[in-house]
C-alpha cells in the first residue's frame, strides 16, 4: 500500500476509501467500501468497487476481512483473509496459477509492515529491505481466500460477518 484517501467521515459501514498500491510490478488504485465495522468484535471488512489493475475483469465480490484478537502479554493476533469469485474459466485458471500466489505475497508484506509498525512505531520499510517472504510473521494468521459473500445487511452497523 502506498497511500489511502478516505472519502467519508467518520469511517464506518458504507464509508469509502481509495487505496494507491503496487501489486506485483503494476502500480494503481482501487476504491473500497467498508461493509463491516464492529469495534466491539474488532472486525472490519471491505469490498472493492473499482480498480485500475483490471482485477474487476477477472474477479467478482473481491474484498478482505480483518480481525484483531487480544492475546496474552499485550500481544494481538491479526487475522486477515481475502475473498473473491473468479468470473469465468480463464479467471479460475489464472486464480490458481497467479492471483492466489500474488495475493499471498502482498498480504505477507503488508502483515510484516503492520507488525513492524505495531512493535516499533516505525514507518513501513521499503520492499527492497524486506527481502523474500517465505512464512507469515510471528503472531499472524494466514487464511486461504474464502468463498465470496455479499453484504446483504449493509448499511446496517450490526452486520457481523460472512453470510
Amino acid at each position: 500500500m502506498i497511500s489511502v484517501q478516505v472519502h467519508d467521515q467518520p469511517e464506518g459501514v458504507g464509508s469509502r476509501r481509495t487505496v494507491e498500491a503496487k501489486l506485483g510490478r503494476k502500480q494503481g488504485t482501487f476504491t473500497e467500501r467498508r461493509i463491516i465495522h464492529d469495534e466491539t468484535a474488532r472486525v472490519m471488512a471491505f469490498v472493492i468497487e473499482a480498480d485500475t489493475f483490471g482485477l474487476g475483469k477477472l474477479l467478482a465480490h473481491t474484498g478482505s476481512l480483518m480481525r484483531l484478537e487480544p492475546l496474552d502479554n499485550g500481544r494481538t493476533r491479526l487475522t486477515w483473509s481475502f475473498f473473491h469469485e473468479p468470473r469465468n474459466a480463464v479467471a479460475r485458471l489464472m486464480n490458481r496459477l497467479m492471483i492466489l500466489r500474488q495475493q499471498r505475497r502482498n498480504r505477507l508484506r503488508a502483515l510484516e509492515s503492520f507488525k513492524s509498525y505495531a512493535e516499533t512505531g516505525a514507518a513501513r520499510r521499503p520492499p527492497a529491505e524486506l527481502g523474500p517472504v517465505e512464512a507469515a510473521p510471528a503472531g499472524t494468521t494466514m487464511d486461504e481466500p474464502s468463498p465470496a459473500w455479499e453484504d446483504r445487511t449493509a448499511p446496517h452497523a450490526n452486520h457481523s460477518g460472512p453470510q
